[in-house]
């Protein structure tokens, strides 16, 4: 059985509300003292302005040279970031990233539901190591779950428009 294809999201769209499972005080996979909880992307989301940057997948090479890149803006903007990987990799990944990283709101989408409702599924080739259908590498701005401004690089092999500094200039215009 295969997903129905979303259109992508738009500018001035509210951000699906989906459930996901995370962490609440993860400390790391030696000290797995955190606490699992069940929220959704409104209540995770809404209140604030935020970037939410998504990925392909957690610890592969490209994505790992861009999560630092955020992690060290996290004092300036609040951050989310979508994988399609369980929360346990991502909050292993945010561990592994350093202290700033947790600053960041870690979202594991394993089964692509948020992805696919913001219309940026990427197909991949099995051969490369991650799933068949992953996440396009984007970055959107919202406000209170509005989307504001969108960014999706083309190959996401390479951080163009999803720039910690070029995405960070356009949040500046909502805070």
């Amino acid at each position: 059985m295969t997903a129905a294809t979303h259109e992508q999201i738009q500018v001035g769209q509210k951000f699906p509300n989906i459930a996901f499972t995370t962490y609440t005080n993860f400390k790391g996979p030696e000290d797995q003292t955190g606490e699992r909880v069940r929220t959704n992307t409104h209540d995770a989301l809404h209140d604030k302005t935020f970037i939410v940057l998504l990925v392909p997948g957690a610890f592969t090479g490209t994505c790992s040279k861009q999560l630092p890149t955020y992690a060290e803006k996290a004092n300036e903007a609040n951050i989310a970031v979508i994988g399609p990987n369980t929360c346990d990799v991502m909050s292993a990944w945010q561990a592994a990233s350093g202290d700033t990283a947790r600053n960041i709101t870690m979202i594991g989408d394993v089964e692509l539901e948020i992805i696919r409702e913001c219309g940026l599924t990427l197909d991949r080739p099995k051969e490369r190591g991650l799933g068949p259908v992953v996440a396009q590498r984007a970055a959107l701005i919202l406000v209170q779950g509005v989307v504001k401004e969108i960014f999706v690089d083309k190959d996401p092999a390479k951080i163009e428009e999803t720039d910690i500094d070029k995405v960070l200039a356009a949040y500046n215009k909502y805070v």
